[in-house]
């Protein structure tokens, strides 16, 4: 360590003489441009003086120019522009190449704007170490020693780790792609994979696709290889498709570069039949595609790769039907409370419950309900879902808990927002509001005197209203009725939909049952229809779609009070 030779005096201060120092060790370079320096804790531990007398010293000569810091990562020596007469010094930036040169301005990290208070850095995406769990790694990696012994530590098989592409061509194959003829690199992280697909089959002039805004490392890879970058617009769900097919028709492209999931830097998710759309473009103009993936298959993209791999029409399918079933926050859990949990949960919503009494706030009285949080008010927004299908029904004890409530989901993405009590009693919450400076556009999104007007005067019947009303805003936005367990349904199997129907069948278009082994989940209206439905799916090897007629003779036959039809789309689902 070069600096435990430093020897201090009783002349000068402390920070002066770590100064001088530093400036000798670069003069002698010791220290080399970019160069980075000890922590100023570490350094002061190292040197037994005050971690302030090294501030000061690394603050004076970043003054100077001499030292550069860049935020989380530490301090730096600035580029080194004297030499010594006597030595010999080899100047590297002389033997830069233009790649070399491009890459360097093209560096984020080196050509950003400087750190200074209060700057918020967005160069860097890494997690928080802190959220990794050490302990499930430290024994994955011994299980891997374990197995393989010695082995680890030599040269592995030169494509990557074999069990690990043997996992990635089963998951390939699951989601619909042909793996015959196909090959697999592990490469360290994407930015070396497309590294090395631009040296492999790029050439400078070449004109690359892609979306604008898009990830910037790939911008300097494509630049640094002397790419022709030509950028598409992006709209609210995805890639300009109009613009796209313009621009493809009117160049030459080599090659596209999209970020269909979780894009970065818009975080958009492209829905699947806009991916349809824009594969069969690629597809028209002859354009191979390099797709960076973010995110994990969700049940609607295996659907969608179910038709694909059958050379189906998408359109078969609506994302809509794939939405979570909505959720319901009570607050307060009182006797009406108990009722509007008991009709949710016959209704399919996910139900959360919310009091500060502990003897209300229980399973006791709320056997039905997803969630129990015994909390105070003030502190219930920690529990409210992220869904913008989720509706608010406020019944607490008193007027005041409701206008905390109020305040607390006025601005939040909601289906339904709905307060208890007389049109007096919500006149006045809504004055108490607006002189505090709420909006009266705000509060007539809420629907209070909450529930429609039946009559009702029991807490059941008070329920019943609260849940009409809810059903009718909830029908009128097409929300689906999902349930979690559906959405998350793991293992190979067959998805039944109802995809057409006509007169009147017990489950609308969009009700989904998934079957394999382990059993069934969800419904497309029960009776005799359902089990000749899951008789055929246990026969579905393929694509295929089934008509059920049910005329008023039938339905009799078949254990159902309905007439009418269906349609019902089976789509094998394979899991990776």
């Amino acid at each position: 360590m070069i600096f435990s030779k430093i020897e201090f005096n009783d002349e000068e201060p402390l920070y002066l003489q770590i100064e001088n120092y530093i400036k000798s060790m670069i003069t002698s370079n010791l220290l080399v441009s970019d160069g980075k320096l000890p922590a100023t804790r570490e350094l002061s531990k190292l040197l037994g003086v005050s971690r302030n007398s090294v501030i000061t010293a690394y603050e004076n000569l970043e003054e100077e120019g001499i030292l550069y810091t860049v935020k989380g990562k530490g301090t730096f020596v600035s580029e080194v522009k004297s030499i010594n007469e006597g030595g010999w010094k080899v100047i590297w930036n002389d033997k830069v190449n233009n790649y070399g040169k491009l890459a360097n301005e093209l560096d984020i990290v080196k050509n950003e704007i400087p750190w200074e208070k209060n700057l918020i850095s967005f160069k860097s995406i890494s997690p928080d170490g802190k959220l990794f769990d050490m302990d499930e790694f430290k024994k994955a990696f011994l299980n891997r020693i374990s197995i393989e012994g010695h082995k680890i530590l030599n040269y592995g098989y030169a494509k990557g780790y074999k069990p690990l592409m043997e996992y990635l061509f089963n998951y390939m194959k699951t989601k619909g792609v042909d793996i015959k003829g196909k090959d697999i690199i592990i490469t360290n992280g994407f930015t070396e994979g497309l590294e090395m697909i631009f040296t492999a089959y790029t050439n400078t002039g070449d004109k690359i696709i892609c979306e604008n805004p898009t990830h910037n490392t790939a911008i300097k890879i494509m630049k640094v290889h002397g790419l022709d970058v030509v950028g598409v617009s992006m709209t609210e769900d995805g890639i300009d498709v109009d613009e796209l097919e313009k621009k493809l028709k009117n160049n030459y492209i080599k090659f596209g570069y999209l970020i269909p999931s979780y894009h970065n830097p818009t975080g958009i998710v492209m829905k699947g039949e806009k991916r349809y759309k824009v594969y069969n473009l690629f597809k028209k103009y002859n354009v191979p595609i390099k797709i960076q993936v973010n995110g994990a298959s969700s049940l609607y993209e295996k659907a969608l790769a179910s038709l694909l791999e059958n050379q189906k029409e998408v359109t078969l399918i609506n994302e809509e039907w794939f939405l979570p079933q909505p959720k319901l926050v009570i607050l307060g859990a009182g006797h009406v409370s108990q009722y509007v949990s008991k009709l949710a949960s016959m209704l399919d919503f996910y139900t959360i419950v919310i009091d500060e009494r502990k003897e209300f706030a229980c399973k006791e009285l709320f056997p039905e309900a997803n969630e129990i949080h015994c909390v105070s008010f003030d502190k219930a927004g920690s529990y409210f879902p992220k869904e913008a299908n989720t509706c608010y029904v406020i019944v607490t004890r008193g007027h005041k808990d409701d206008r905390l409530c109020l305040k607390k989901t006025l601005f939040r993405q909601s289906l339904y927002v709905g307060m208890i009590g007389s049109k007096k009693k919500v006149r006045q919450t809504y004055d108490a509001l607006l002189e505090e400076g709420y909006q009266q556009v705000e509060l007539d999104k809420v629907h209070a005197p909450i529930g429609l007007s039946i009559k009702a005067i029991t807490p059941a019947e008070i329920a019943v209203s609260i849940m009409s009303e809810i059903i009718a805003i909830k029908n009128e936005h097409q929300y689906s009725s999902m349930t979690s367990d559906l959405l998350e349904v793991q293992g190979d199997g067959v998805l039944c939909i109802i995809i057409d129907k006509k007169g009147s069948t017990p489950r609308t278009v969009g009700s989904m049952m998934f079957i394999n082994e382990k059993g069934i989940i969800g419904s497309i209206g029960g009776g005799r229809e359902e089990y000749q439905a899951i008789l055929d799916a246990k026969n579905c090897h393929e694509v295929m779609m089934k008509h059920y007629e049910l005329n008023n003779s039938e339905s009799a036959n078949l254990g159902m009070i309905c007439g009418g039809s269906n349609d019902v789309l089976f789509l094998p689902i394979k899991q990776h």
